[in-house]
């Protein structure tokens, strides 16, 4: 039993007592008027009450009742939309999480390429440039080669010069 006897107003214990035992009473007899009679004394705050008024206090009650089953369905359905909501906004979430991370996949997967092209380019010049290099240092030894024979033939001809300038002196 709720022992409220309004909206947010609450029954006092000794009224509660009270009620209980007319409600034992009644029980016992079925009739409201034979509650209403010494036992009112025991308790100044409880005035006799007629059968309309407990049917007064049950509807009352009943409309409370009714009141706060609407409010906790509203309730429930607020927390099932603010639920809703927040799946909703988790699922965009992913969705733009899993956008992001297949755009990085792909720029991480230009940024290899290009790297591997560098270093593709990197080597091929360094080949290239050792190529070069290897081309040239032969040109020089070839030139230093030829230096050196045109050097020695030099050579030979001034020490004939010289053995036939000795020979006829």
């Amino acid at each position: 039993m709720d022992w409220t006897s309004s909206p947010g107003q609450t029954w006092g214990e000794s009224e509660r007592d009270s009620a209980v035992k007319v409600e034992s009473s009644t029980r016992s007899t079925g009739h409201m008027t034979d509650v209403c009679s010494d036992e009112t004394d025991n308790s100044p705050s409880l005035q006799p009450h007629t059968l309309r008024e407990f049917e007064q206090h049950l509807n009352d009650l009943k409309k409370e009742n009714f009141s706060l089953k609407l409010r906790i369905y509203f309730l429930e359905e607020r927390i099932l939309q603010k639920y809703e909501d927040t799946s909703d906004h988790v699922y965009r979430t992913n969705i733009e999480l899993k956008v992001e991370v297949e755009s990085l996949k792909q720029e991480l997967q230009e940024k290899q390429d290009l790297l591997d092209k560098a270093l593709s380019t990197a080597e091929s010049l360094s080949s290239h440039n050792e190529a070069e290099l290897q081309r040239r240092c032969e040109e020089r030894q070839q030139e230093i080669d030829h230096m050196q024979e045109l050097l020695e033939t030099k050579i030979q001809l001034l020490q004939e010069v010289h053995t036939r300038a000795h020979t006829h002196c």
